[in-house]
This record gives structure tokens, sequence and C-alpha cells, in this order.
């Protein structure tokens, strides 16, 4: 947002507001949800029997439902430490779990990547029209 402001010129404004809407929110849930969250989450459930109780019978045994939140909170922050401005972090976290969470209940990266880029481009047009 920050270079969007500092470049008047139309052109730059433009292939910074495709960089923002487009191609950052792709690569960073590809990167975020479809690589972190996804093999952090497997993890989880790989160590999920030796979690569980063994001395209760198996239908009685719990399953670790906290295992994909787990993920979407950590990918979350790796998500929002990456971004340099840390006066938007809460904000940034904040879209991190529901990108997480959008990801967790559809299966697909298409539902956050469109959430995200829909943020970002909301972000773009209102620091544009100050």
């Amino acid at each position: 947002l920050k270079l969007i402001t500092e470049h008047p010129q139309l052109l730059s404004r433009i292939l910074i507001a495709v960089v923002a809407v487009i191609i950052a929110p792709l690569l960073e849930e590809m990167l975020f949800r479809g690589l972190f969250q996804t093999t952090i989450r497997s993890y989880i459930e790989a160590f999920r029997p030796l979690i569980a109780s063994s001395n209760k019978p198996e239908k009685e045994q719990t399953t670790n439902r906290n295992g994909p939140w787990l993920a979407i909170v950590i990918s979350s922050v790796l998500f929002t430490m990456t971004h340099n401005n840390t006066g938007h972090w809460p904000a940034l976290f904040v879209l991190g779990v529901c990108l997480g969470y959008s990801y967790e209940k559809s299966g697909s990266l298409f539902r956050p990547i469109f959430i995200h880029a829909i943020f970002n481009a909301t972000s773009v047009i209102a620091t544009l029209i100050k």
C-alpha cells in the first residue's frame, strides 16, 4: 500500500495493484494454507495415535479435533509475521485465521485465494481514493 501511494505513475500503480490483488494472494495461499497449514495438520494427525488414550475402548477415544485449529493458528502466525507493518498484525492474524478456516471447510485453495484477493483489492481501492 505504501508503494502504490509513492508511485503516482498510472502504469506503476496498475502493476502494483495486479501484484497485490492477483499474484500475492495466489502465492501466499499456496504457501501458507496449501503447504504450511496442510503439512502442520498432517504432522498433528500423525501424532494423534500417540496422544489418544490407549486405555479407553476405541469408541470412547477422543480424536484430536484441535489439529486443524492448531495448524490454522500456526500458519496464521507465520502469515502475519511475513508482513512488515506490525501495526497491521492483529488484522492480518484474524485474516489468516479466516483464510485457514475457509481452506479447512472447503478443502480447496480457491476460496481463501478469492477472499485474500478481495481483501487486498479493498485495501488498494481504499488507499487510492484517500
